[in-house]
């Protein structure tokens, strides 16, 4: 049997929670330990995700460098569902021989082959942002105790796919919950958050990581294509900052997490997951 690529998909419902500068600045710095990595972009249309890349090999060959450069693949910005669909999966079976890890960016929406790219996952990362709006996805919140009194539909959904998966190949998706896009400072709504986090873990199957925060350079590096792990390279003409090596933090803590196997393993397993999991 082909060995395959662990697949990371990042997925969020509701847009704005960082889940492309998530896959791209986690992407780079995994390429940078070594791992061969790819990108595929499920949101066609908006194409954030290509975007970084194609501006990556623009600065590249503006300034003759070579830095590390990911595969990336992009499902069409339209179609019927099932030539969205056959487009993933052709992206997925091209990718998995020749790479250690596919980084899967996922729309702002709830689409059929969205719903797809969560059904392919080995883990599942889910950005939030520091809100109880954002909360919401995860689990409704009692206004008076803040307190989760259910979980939401989509935590619902990601349990039943999970209960799916392992009940078809013995897998068990691993799934990060990841408040991101955070304050500069504590607050008592972040406390507050994260104690409902917290109380829905051992109920939910997820692990909470605080994931990056809310860092202008993000946004600077972005026209560039560049990546936090690229500035200890010479010649990017970027001044390296604390707030530099404090996302570095973000990052490193969030690939821990991930629990990666060692770039010397390789995995066999080989799963195209039929039929799709329904919400109910």
């Amino acid at each position: 049997m082909a060995e395959r690529a662990t697949i990371v998909v990042v997925g969020n419902p509701k847009g704005g929670s960082g889940k492309t500068t998530t896959t791209f600045q986690l992407g780079i710095r995994l390429a940078h330990a070594g791992y061969r990595v790819a990108f595929l972009d499920v949101d066609g249309r908006q194409r954030s995700l290509s975007r970084s890349m194609e501006n990556r090999m623009a600065f590249a060959r503006e300034r003759g460098m070579n830095l590390p450069m990911p595969a990336v693949r992009a499902v069409p910005p339209s179609g019927t569902d099932e030539v969205l669909e056959r487009s993933l999966i052709a992206a997925l079976q091209e990718l998995r021989s020749d790479h250690d890890i596919i980084l899967v960016d996922c729309p702002g929406a709830d689409t059929r082959v969205s719903r797809m790219a969560h059904a392919c996952a080995d883990t599942l990362v889910t950005p939030v942002n520091e809100s109880f709006v954002d909360l919401d996805l995860i689990a409704e919140v009692d206004g008076n105790s803040l307190k989760a009194s259910r979980p939401s539909w989509y935590s619902e959904w990601v349990w039943k796919l999970r209960k799916s998966r392992f009940a078809r190949d013995g897998h068990r998706i691993d799934w990060l919950v990841v408040p991101s896009r955070l304050a500069g400072r504590e607050t008592r709504n972040r406390k507050q958050l994260h104690d409902v986090l917290k109380s829905l873990e051992g109920i939910m199957g997820f692990q909470t990581v605080v994931g990056l925060a809310d860092r202008v350079v993000f946004r600077e590096l972005f026209p560039k294509g560049l990546g936090l792990a690229d500035l200890k390279l010479r010649g990017l003409g970027i001044a390296v900052s604390m707030a530099h090596v404090a996302a570095h933090q973000d990052l490193r803590r969030l690939q821990a997490a991930l629990k990666l196997k060692p770039i010397t393993e390789r995995v066999t397993r080989l799963v195209v997951p039929e039929p799709l999991v329904q919400a109910s």
